[in-house]
């Protein structure tokens, strides 16, 4: 039942027909959002929209587009026009770098984390790693990406461990809403 639109979908849509929400929780909207966007976290949705009274569509996302489908559905229930945003928080991250800068900004990002913070971050992080032995051969290490900067961080310092460290360990990352 729910409806769904894209990013270029969403571009096309004049920015005074429609109400963008952010159905995170206060915390990782404040890490970041799409701009425009308010947030209304999703246990006060249905509740927060009735009581606009705006007759405008209404654009959902979360994370990563796992839970705000259940919530436009919630949203169409009460008659409201509602719509979820494919691939949410993410998807709209992704892109916006990718159109912003290109690969120039990844580039960056890195060269930034491998030069100008690598005694403050990487050194520091190796050296726990190596002295506490965190990792060990053979390891299989998830890094849990929120969407927040701690999450992408700590995703990059364990992948700059797998470029330089002298034995073999597997790296996943797993998006969690």
């Amino acid at each position: 039942m729910e409806k769904s639109i894209d990013l270029e979908q969403l571009k096309s849509i004049p920015r005074d027909d429609y109400v963008l929400i952010d159905i995170r929780d206060e915390t990782a909207f404040s890490y970041g959002h799409i701009p425009g966007a308010i947030n209304i976290p999703k246990e006060r949705l249905v509740e927060s929209v009735k009581n606009f009274g705006v007759k405008k569509k209404i654009i959902l996302y979360c994370i990563s587009g796992i839970i705000s489908p259940a919530a436009a559905d919630a949203l169409i229930d009460e008659g409201v026009e509602a719509y979820d945003l494919e691939g949410g928080y993410m998807a709209w991250l992704r892109k916006h770098i990718y159109d912003e800068a290109g690969e120039n900004v990844k580039e960056k990002a890195e060269k930034s984390l491998e030069k100008k913070f690598h005694r403050q971050l990487f050194s520091k992080f190796a050296k726990a790693v190596v002295t506490y032995k965190l990792v060990e051969e053979g390891d299989k290490i998830a890094v849990c990406v929120s969407g927040g900067k701690d999450s992408f961080l700590m995703a990059k310092l364990f992948q700059q461990l797998k470029k330089h460290n002298k034995f073999p360990f597997e790296l996943v990352f797993l998006v969690m809403d």
